[in-house]
């Protein structure tokens, strides 16, 4: 905190030496955390002491003071007080103000008269009754023996420039621009309407009058410089009418004002019902052990101890079982949360591999686990006309991949089955070895069919892609020799076999099957 307000004096004073401005600086006390219903004393230190600030905070509400430099605080929640301090600077930037110089130093797009009986007229008087028969005998306004004013019989053509005067001023600074105006007809029938403008803007709302004459009432704004070096500061005449737009304006002022900020958060421990807080989950899941963190959620704790033995907020659960938080706040409450976590799995995959059934030969799928909590199969639309698609068994009839999602509280798992259909009425075998040795036993390698065929056609190939054997005739068979007789080499041969045969609804079916073989000597 000391640190702190070092380093800001030192910048203001770095500041305020290179700039010829009022510059000032607030420091507020630090952030602080209470306990409910206690109070809390709150400072701010102003810079240059020399000066006399106005101090401002803010929620007043619940501040001994709002306008003390050191309030105490009862705040019924979390509360950001700011401090605001603001002050005048001494030195006066408009010249002749208060007109005790006469009519000079300004300039009026009214003209200047002894005697103001015509609209668009002003005169410098004591009283204003001296210058018009029908205006009340008011006084003047400057303090400490003053004695003149700046009297107008206004015109009804707004927007008229009624005083103005150029200022020096220096960029990126806050003015204050104010001046006191009074009625001076009596029971007028309309008011003077007055604006402050600078640089051309006007600032602020419109400005009026008591209807009772001779009774003062200030203008008063504040204004940016932003970029500008120079203000041109003027006092603009907003009413349409003529008859009671007369006034008299006095003490115009315009001074450098200098504004600053800070803030102090006090930070009330919550009162909620301490069964509010805890962890922040319900008791859970814990998926194929992968790991899930658990939150304790209370903002204002200052400990906390888990079962585990760690500490912090949250912690990772890699396992199931009771975890258990205690929390402390500031206050020395105490307040302890469980939460039980189960372990558990995604589902399993249960359809058996891919396989081939004989046509009308339906297969019966079942994608049933333990657990599971929905099921839903999918595939084309001709496939599920017997099946309702959330059952856990499904029968299917038809070649083609069938799909089921099943679901458990950990997730879900899509399963895939590629079933293919072959006709069984007709179905060529061709042996996968033979030992071509004349032992008497697998000495030839034949083809054997258990129905009508046709265009049969049997070949056998070596590893080099040399056709060994051919056969148009399904009685034929292969003892193992080349075409020249001699023996054919051991190892593994491919054979294609091509044959026309009746399909399940008569039809004649043109197959072609592929495989491998081992001959062995």
């Amino acid at each position: 905190m000391k640190q702190k307000l070092l380093l800001a004096i030192l910048f203001f004073f770095l500041v305020n030496s290179a700039q010829a401005q009022l510059n000032c600086l607030v420091q507020a006390s630090g952030d602080t955390t209470i306990c409910p219903n206690t109070f809390v004393p709150l400072s701010a230190v102003a810079f240059p002491d020399t000066v006399n600030f106005r101090f401002i905070w803010s929620d007043g509400a619940t501040l001994s003071d709002s306008s003390a430099t050191n309030p105490v605080a009862l705040p019924l929640k979390t509360t950001t007080y700011y401090v605001t301090i603001t002050s005048t600077d001494s030195t006066e930037l408009v010249q002749n103000g208060d007109f005790e110089q006469g009519d000079t130093l300004f300039t009026s797009s009214y003209r200047d008269s002894t005697s103001i009986w015509n609209e668009g007229t002003y005169s410098i008087t004591n009283n204003p009754s001296t210058v018009h028969p029908a205006f009340g005998n008011c006084p003047d306004h400057t303090p400490g023996g003053g004695s003149l004013m700046f009297c107008v019989n206004g015109t009804g053509v707004p927007n008229t420039v009624v005083w103005s005067q150029n200022i020096n001023v220096t960029p990126n600074t806050d003015y204050e621009f104010s001046a006191w105006i009074q009625n001076i007809l009596p029971n007028p029938p309309t008011l003077p309407r007055l604006s402050f403008s600078i640089n051309g803007q006007l600032l602020g709302p419109t400005i009026t009058t008591p209807v009772q004459e001779c009774i003062w009432n200030q203008l008063f704004t504040i204004w940016n410089s932003g970029n500008s070096t120079t203000a041109t500061i003027e006092i603009i005449n907003r009413s349409t009418f003529q008859t009671g737009n007369d006034f008299a304006i006095d003490d115009i002022s315009f001074r450098a004002i200098c504004k600053s900020i800070d803030s102090v958060l006090v930070t009330v421990i919550d009162t909620l019902p301490m069964d509010q807080y805890g962890i922040a989950a319900t008791d859970t899941l814990l998926c194929d052990r992968n790991p899930i963190t658990i939150i304790s959620d209370y903002p204002d704790a200052v400990s906390f101890s888990w079962s585990t033995g760690e500490s912090g907020n949250s912690i990772i659960a890699d396992e199931g079982g009771t975890y258990t938080v205690t929390m402390i706040d500031g206050c020395n409450r105490v307040i302890r949360d469980s939460i039980i976590i189960n372990e558990g799995t995604l589902p399993l995959q249960t359809l058996p591999s891919d396989t081939t059934i004989c046509e009308d030969n339906p297969i019966t799928l079942n994608a049933y686990q333990e657990g599971a909590i929905a099921y839903e199969w999918r595939g084309e639309s001709v496939y599920f006309n017997q099946n309702n698609i959330n059952d856990t068994t499904f029968v299917a009839t038809y070649e083609g991949v069938y799909e089921v999602d099943v679901t458990n509280e950990c997730g879900t798992t899509t399963q895939y089955i590629n079933i293919m259909t072959e006709n069984c009425a007709c179905k060529a075998f061709v042996p996968n070895a033979f030992t071509p040795n004349n032992d008497g036993t697998n000495d030839f390698l034949q083809v054997y069919v258990g129905c009508e065929i046709s265009d049969y056609r049997f070949s056998v190939y070596n590893r080099w892609g040399e056709l060994v054997f051919a056969s148009t005739n399904p009685a034929d068979i292969w003892d193992g020799n080349r075409a020249d007789g001699k023996d054919a080499a051991l190892g593994v041969y491919v054979w294609k076999l091509e044959y026309s045969s009746a399909g399940s609804n008569g039809e004649n079916v043109q197959r072609i099957e592929h495989g491998d073989l081992l001959l062995v000597r």
